[in-house]
């Protein structure tokens, strides 16, 4: 099975070659930047790449994996053939599948992935974020790079699944290297500031925890989203075939396609060059308080603009000669003092979206859909509050648990 037709016109992705002397240099390099890059055959040494290329045909592939995962329990999705393979966001901003409704083996999954990917019925399965922890046999025949660029490797994941399907334009705020060893995956890319145009679904409709576009990549409906075009100038699309390597940088949107029979590993690196994950979690609640406390305010598209590029040019907003309404100008406060200390990339990122969702410098944040930017609010004055209260009323069962513990080891 091979992809659909590519709709768009846009260059290609920047490659570093495995065998090249000056490989971790330049990798260190694209990291430091915040750039992504294909390492072609980056994983093509490793042993279970070895194996899987040594044979032909998905059902032989399945073969050699069944004996490295045995009868470990699964869970997957599958979709069913009217879905056409999409993994996203539906019309009802609700995630358009049922995530992880079946379980079975992992040796049985495999030989079904491969069934599905060799005898094409439209349906197609999926298993997603599995802990590689879970398959020793497999990961012991995987060379993890234990860093990327001073990068400390934090976390690793198993995907697999028959081909076909699709996952939705996303963002995620970790280093994210992928490792495809068997099938293949096109992978389309734009930069954070591509934000203003690729429609960004409400910020609490995610999917798996992960920010979404509304945008279909594939099938885009221009009339509703006439400025993705202007995203495209600005994207990058590759192609992984097994053995090749993908780094993607935190907040790199990314739209995911796969075919044939697949299997990949992705690698999560904190990004330590920002500091703390606590830093970031305050920078995301000044920005989301910000948003909640200003959502029905609006400044001229003059002044919008004037402040939205002494933002992104790291200067203070109060200098500007026209004064801000006081909710927006605490709110820019907030945001300024919580990404102080954090490197220039997240620094843009959130002068950013204070621009997007604070000054509304490009109008709506939500032009599709009437009244989300007052959702959001509202969700955002509650969400902290049930957070609480979910907390207290889970307080007594956890010290129970502890106490179930404490009594059983003594």
């Amino acid at each position: 099975m091979d992809f659909a037709l590519f709709p768009h016109h846009i260059a290609e992705l920047a490659s570093i070659e495995a065998s090249d002397d000056d490989l971790t240099a330049k990798l260190a390099s694209h990291v430091a930047d915040y750039s992504p890059v294909v390492v072609r055959g980056g994983v093509a040494a490793d042993t279970l790449a070895r194996r899987l290329a040594a044979v032909e045909g998905a059902s032989d592939q399945a073969e050699v994996l069944t004996p490295l995962v045995d009868d470990t329990p699964l869970s997957f999705t599958l979709l069913g053939a009217s879905q056409g393979g999409d993994m996203g966001l539906g019309e009802d901003l609700r995630p358009n599948f049922r995530s992880d409704d079946r379980t079975t083996s992992a040796r049985d999954f495999m030989r079904y992935a491969a069934r599905l990917a060799t005898n094409r019925t439209g349906e197609c399965a999926y298993a997603a974020s599995i802990p590689i922890q879970r398959f020793p046999a497999l990961g012991q025949l995987i060379d993890p790079r234990e860093e990327i660029g001073g990068r400390p490797l934090w976390h690793r994941q198993l995907w697999a699944g028959s081909g076909g399907h699709t996952v939705d334009l996303h963002h995620d705020r970790l280093l994210n290297f992928i490792a495809q060893y068997a099938g293949r995956k096109r992978v389309t890319l734009f930069p954070p500031d591509a934000l203003p145009h690729l429609y960004p679904a409400p910020l609490h409709r995610t999917v798996g925890g992960v920010p979404r576009s509304l945008v279909k990549v594939l099938r885009v409906d221009a009339e509703r989203y006439p400025r993705f075009e202007s995203a495209l100038e600005s994207a990058r699309v590759v192609t992984l075939e097994p053995g090749d390597e993908l780094y993607i940088p935190p907040l790199w949107w990314h739209h995911v396609e796969s075919a044939g029979f697949n299997l990949m590993v992705n690698s999560w690196y904190l990004d330590t060059a920002a500091n703390t994950e606590d830093q970031l979690t305050a920078a995301e609640f000044a920005l989301r308080r910000g948003i909640a406390r200003t959502h029905s305010l609006k400044v001229t598209d003059e002044l919008a603009t004037r402040v939205g590029a002494a933002l992104e040019n790291g200067h203070a907003h109060e200098t500007l000669p026209t004064p801000l309404p006081p909710k927006i100008l605490a709110a820019l406060d907030e945001l300024t003092n919580a990404t102080a200390a954090l490197p220039a990339h997240w620094q843009r990122w959130y002068a950013l979206q204070a621009r997007y969702y604070i000054l509304k410098e490009f109008g709506d944040p939500y032009p599709t859909l009437p009244g989300a930017l007052r959702e959001v609010a509202r969700h955002i004055r509650f969400a902290r509050p049930i957070g609480w209260l979910r907390a207290i009323v889970a307080f007594p069962g956890r010290v129970l648990r502890f106490l179930r513990r404490r009594l059983g080891s003594a």
